[in-house]
This record gives C-alpha cells, structure tokens and sequence, in this order.
C-alpha cells in the first residue's frame, strides 16, 4: 500500500515540476506587457484590457483626443499619407499574418485573434530598428496595416511616441475622410535600446463602405441635448467630451460625440449621434 502512494505523489510531483518547466518556458514578452503597459497607461482600469480608463491609452492616438481626467490633449502626427498602389488584405489570417511577419523578422512570430476573426495582437519575434524612430515606425506601419484589413490613408503615417523604462510605444490613430475614428489605433511597442519591434497591438477598425458624415449639430447642441435626455437622473458633471468622430462600434458607422459625465450613483461613457442626438452606447466606466 505505501509503494502505491509513493508511486502516485511520485507521478503527481514529475507532473509539476513538468509544469513549471512549462511555465518559465512561456514568453516572457507577454509577462511584461501585462505588466509594464499597464503601469504606463493605468488610471485604473483593465487594458490592459479596457481603454476607456487609461489616459495613455486616450493619449497616444493622434487626433482629437482627451484624457479621463479632463485635460485636454493636442492633435500629434502629420497628415495621412495616401497610398492609392497598395493591396489591402480582404481577409486576414492568421496564417497570411504570420508569413508577413515572418519575411520581416526571426522568431515563432503568434497570432492572437478574438472570436470574430479579427487580429488583436502580434507577438514573438523581432522586426529589427523599426523603433529607432518614428518616421522608420512610420513607414513600417504603412507596409503593415494593408495585411491588416485597413487601407493605409486611413492610419496616421508619423505614430505618436511615448516611451516607460524598457519600452518604445508607438501608436497610428485611425481616421476615416478626417475624422478621428473613437478609439481605433494600432500600437508596437519596441526595445528601448534596439528598437526592435516586439508586440504589435491592433484596434483599428474597418469602415462600412457607405458611412453618413452628416452633422446636424454642434458639440455644444449635443450636450444640451444629452442633459434634457438625462434630466430625470437628477444632478450629472459632464467632465470631457470629444467629437465629431467616426463611431463604428455599432451599426450603423456614423459621425458621434463622445461624453464622460457623473451620474449620481455612476460614471459612465455615453455616445450620441451627431445626426440624430440620439443616444448610441451608454457603459458604465466606474469599478464595481
């Protein structure tokens, strides 16, 4: 009886210590994202995960932009450039993804893409001194978002840079005919010291074909117009708003403002149409 319990936490050992060979044979890139992205953009929230509470995250970008805590930010970057000769992917793969980043770099280049389909992240190799400055990352940029799905007069063509102890970031703004497209951008981080591109997250978003650019008020018509819509929820502080800009989180793509306001017992991100005043997307932003 006691060699068959020997012989079982024998097994259950090896299986662990397997385990944790496994572990520190993991990407130490994806450990230090977590980590070091968050401690540039954290004003609390996820993103990681959720830009909607990273000031960075809100920064970065080109183009009218602003940051959770009010403070308004300036226009970064040069105009787009047209590139009218280049082939936009239709469908991107994870397997057309990785073969271009392979031809670009060494290394077990990955894939990462959500559940619909759409490449979300890039990691595992290196493109070599893409980072060394931003008109290299530039021109980098515009080689890649076409096997991306996005044409590349559509991705700013001089990223706006920032940078913490270790890293390079780097971040093209999404427009769409000049407007800022919410929350749409693609980011690489590079090898402070190489400037090796390393991690390439993308959020930009393709445009529906036929999109409406009709204004049909002003900013400040708009947030009249949402305070007469909330009046029964008592006092609100609207503390930043941003528009017009392209809203394709939903369908249809539309010109919207964008508000971030306290409620009396939340905070929360609220999208209205800059044709119709009504409201498109109202999310909570506060932890719970």
């Amino acid at each position: 009886m006691n060699s068959r319990i020997k012989l079982v936490l024998l097994f259950l050992l090896t299986l662990f210590v397997l385990w944790g060979i496994r572990r520190l044979q993991a990407p130490e890139v994806e450990r230090k994202e977590r980590g070091d992205t968050q401690s540039v953009n954290s004003s609390g929230a996820s993103t990681g995960s959720n830009p909607e509470r990273e000031p960075n995250a809100l920064k970065s970008p080109s183009g009218l932009t602003w940051r959770e805590d009010g403070k308004k930010v300036g226009m970064g970057g040069k105009s787009n450039v047209q590139m009218p000769g280049k082939r936009v992917s239709s469908n991107p793969t994870e397997r057309s993804i990785a073969a271009f980043f392979r031809a670009q770099g060494p290394g077990q280049w990955r894939v990462r893409m959500d559940d619909k389909g759409k490449v979300m992240r890039i990691l595992g190799g290196e493109v070599a001194s893409i980072g060394n400055s931003r008109e290299q990352m530039g021109r980098f940029i515009q080689k890649l978002v076409p096997e991306l799905g996005i044409p590349p007069e559509q991705v700013a063509s001089l990223p706006v840079q920032d940078e913490t102890r270790q890293f390079l970031i780097f971040d093209s703004q999404q427009t769409y005919k000049g407007y800022p497209v919410y929350q749409a951008w693609l980011r690489v981080l590079a090898n402070k010291h190489s400037g090796a591109g390393f991690l390439f997250n993308n959020n930009l978003k393709s445009i529906e074909s036929e999109i409406q650019l009709a204004v049909e008020m002003t900013l400040i018509e708009a947030q009249e117009s949402l305070l007469e819509q909330l009046r029964p929820y008592g006092h609100i502080e609207i503390y930043s708003s941003q528009g017009p800009v392209v809203w394709a989180d939903g369908s249809p793509h539309q010109l919207a403002y964008v508000f971030h306001l306290n409620l009396p017992r939340d905070t929360v991100r609220i999208v209205l149409s800059a044709r119709t005043g009504d409201i498109l997307s109202q999310q909570s932003t506060r932890f719970h």
